[in-house]
């Protein structure tokens, strides 16, 4: 018989990225591993709606500026071993409402015109904050 073992601490990896009441962008340990956050690199920002209908932000190696006309670069910044960006002013642009809300992202891998790119996709938010809940079931 021959036996094959399985390690039970091997998990994949679940990348994603929430936006905080100050309008920053946080990601999580497995993004920052995903998308090697500690080199703090800088992406340029576009969007895109996805087939689904759900908003999707890609964050573009900022080498594509050598090739290509965009806006300057957003850069990844770190505090402690916390990876974020400042990511309030795109929010205002694009009108999303973020206090007192959970707003998150799945990020995946991609690649456009040659360049890596992390495709931040919306996650569906709950109608019921938590506060809404706690009020709902204490009647």
């Amino acid at each position: 018989m021959k036996l094959t073992f399985v390690d039970p601490t091997a998990r994949k990896l679940k990348p994603s990225a929430r936006i905080h009441a100050s309008g920053k962008l946080g990601f999580n340990t497995d993004a920052a591993k995903f998308m090697k956050l500690e080199d703090l690199p800088s992406y340029v920002v576009a969007t895109s709606d996805s087939e689904q209908g759900k908003l999707q932000i890609f964050f573009i190696d900022s080498k594509i500026s050598d090739n290509v006309d965009t806006p300057p670069p957003i850069k990844v910044a770190k505090a402690g071993k916390y990876y974020y960006v400042n990511f309030i002013n795109i929010l205002d642009q694009l009108m999303i409402e973020y206090t007192g809300k959970k707003i998150t992202f799945d990020i995946n891998k991609t690649q456009y015109n040659g360049y890596d790119t992390f495709a931040l996709t919306m996650q569906k938010q709950d109608k019921d904050s938590l506060s809404d809940n706690n009020i709902q079931q204490n009647k």
